[in-house]
Formats: C-alpha cells, structure tokens, sequence
C-alpha cells in the first residue's frame, strides 16, 4: 500500500506544516498490473506537484478498486483524492472523500490516524479550530486510530495550532510538550519546531520565533525537504522583519527566492508548477527591494538584481514553452508571470 502521509501545501495558506511522507511499509495485497501502473503514474504525479492530473489518476484508481471491491485499495484511493482536493482548496470535495476512506478502511481494519490528521489540517486551513481539535484529539484517542509516533506527533502539534487560533496558549504549549515527547524521530522535528515558533510569536518573541524558524529550516534542509525549506526561510524572515532586524529578514528572504528559483529551474519541474515557485521567488524579492534598509545595502542589491535577472531569463524560457505546448494543443494561451511585479 501507498497512501501518502498528507502534508499541505505552502501556497494555499502560512501555516502551512511539512513536506511530504510515505505512510509505513506494509506487506501488499495482490494488485494486478493496472491497478500498479495507475498507482505509480498518480504517485509521480502527486510528487511532481501536477494535482489536477494526479487527482484524475487516483479517481481510475478508485474505480479499479471498486471493480474488485478491495476495502483497503478503496480506501487508499479515497484518502489521496482527498490529498489532492485538500491541496487544491476544494474543501467539502476533500471532506467527502475523508468521509469514505474512514468508512473503507475502517472495513478493511486498517489504521485510521492518517485519515483523522488530514481531516484535522483540513478543518484548520478551512478556519474550523474546534473541529480541527476534535479530528485530531480522534487520531491520538480513538482504538480505530492506532497512530504511529510520528503520527501521534503530529496530531499533538494539530491541537496546538488549533489552541493559538482559539487563543489558548497554555494548551498550546502543553500539545507542544507531548509533541516533542511522542516521537523522537528528525522527521518530526520541523512540525514540532513550526509550532513552537508560531507560540513565541504569539507572545511577540519574534527573535525566539525566528530562530525557532532558521532551526526548521535548517532541519528541513537536511531532511532534504527543499521546499519546505524554503517557506521555513520565507517565516524567518517575517520574523526578524517583526523583531527589528532588517539585516536578517533580508538574508531569509534572499535564501528563500534562491531556493524557489532554483526548484523552478529543476529539470524535472513541470512547467506550471515552475512558474509558481517563480512567481513567489519574485515576490520576495520585491519585498526586498520595499523593504528601505536593505535598499541602501549594495551587496544585497547586487545579489538581489543577479537573481532577478536570472529569473527574468527562465520566466521568458518557461512561457516560450507553455505558448508552445498550448498552440500545438489548440488551447487558450497561459497568463504571464513578471518576475518584475
């Protein structure tokens, strides 16, 4: 089985959490050659960022599971067609999709933690606390949840979030304290570090909530998670921007518009998704050039313009193909990103 560990996406909301993870081995069921192809197709898909796309393959996938009436297969395909809609912003889509897989793999006997988190972070980005609370306080008491540690760690880390949106700051920092005390392992680390910064911000510690920012970054960075790096160098800088330091907020930022580009320029990008980390690599860099203080810096400036220029260069390249690949398509050109606005 591959069900996805669901983490969201930078670009639908600032709290976003976690880079993407593989739900535990387990000894697979027979699955016969479709049914494989199709779930290989909608895992790359899925990790190449191409959502819509992924979400098509994952509703073949469900119907060749309903065509064999496989519980868990089932169940697997609910989960990450609701991944996929979560990703997208489509709220209720994602819901109903959560709703049948706890209804499938609850027959099939499988652990529901995943399903409870990712309704949990589903209800927290949709503006629901309380039912964000209730979903994760399912995945840490319910029998049917049987969470791993870091599963467990996870949904400490939702309740907290939850408590700051409801302004419970003490239950905040106790979700934070069993945290850190369910899972020991590094790939829970930044989820742990994201929520202990936001409670230090919360108490305007902004240089406490920065350097519990650069330490995710950090961590993120050797997990190899490099786009979750780069929104952890997006926070610090917002951070040292609301501590005072100019200087350091410029750094973060920096790093962080670096980092974008450079997973826009990856081989491997799908061209609209490359746009995307263009277009946010170039919003910070305005930031950078409103931000007065670090205009009157020229070795910030100079590497500020060396950036734009090459993101103005791979822009151009990624339009010229997408005009392309659309005409020959007969389809509507794309709207253009200028690393310039």
């Amino acid at each position: 089985m591959n069900r996805q560990f669901l983490f969201l996406s930078a670009a639908l909301v600032c709290c976003a959490l976690f880079a993407c993870k593989s739900a535990p081995a387990r000894v697979p069921s027979p699955v016969d050659e479709e049914y494989q192809r199709l779930e290989a197709a909608a895992r790359n898909a899925h990790s190449r960022g191409e959502l819509s796309y992924a979400a098509d393959l994952y509703s073949d996938l469900l119907t060749e599971a309903e065509r064999t009436d496989d519980p868990s297969k089932i169940g697997d395909s609910c989960y990450n067609l609701a991944v996929c809609r979560l990703a997208q912003g489509e709220w209720d889509p994602a819901r109903e999709m959560l709703v049948l897989a706890e209804h499938e793999l609850l027959r099939a006997g499988e652990p529901l933690a995943q399903v409870f988190i990712a309704r949990a972070r589903l209800e927290l980005l949709a503006g629901d606390p309380q039912a964000c609370g209730l979903a994760a306080d399912a995945a840490i008491t319910q029998q049917a949840s049987r969470p791993s540690a870091n599963e467990l760690s996870a949904a400490y880390v939702l309740t907290g979030l939850a408590a700051l949106k409801l302004e419970r700051v003490d239950r905040a920092e106790a979700a934070l304290a069993k945290a850190k005390g369910a899972s020991q392992d590094p790939a829970a680390l930044p989820s742990i570090l994201r929520l202990s910064a936001r409670i230090a911000a919360s108490r305007a510690d902004w240089k406490g909530a920065a350097a519990r920012y650069d330490l995710e970054a950090d961590t993120n960075r050797k997990l190899s998670s490099y786009d979750a790096m780069a929104l952890s160098l997006e926070l610090a800088g917002d951070a040292w921007q609301a501590a005072g330091d100019a200087q350091q907020a410029g750094d973060r930022w920096l790093r962080a518009a670096r980092a974008r580009f450079a997973q826009a320029v990856r081989r491997d990008s799908p061209p609209p998704r490359a746009l995307e980390q263009l277009k946010t690599a170039a919003q910070l860099c305005q930031r950078l050039d409103d931000e007065q203080r670090l205009a009157a810096d020229p070795v910030l400036r100079a590497r500020v313009r060396n950036l734009v220029e090459r993101m103005e260069a791979e822009r151009v390249r990624l339009q010229g193909y997408l005009l392309d690949a659309q005409a020959a398509r007969g389809l509507p050109s794309p709207p253009t990103v200028n690393s310039e606005q």
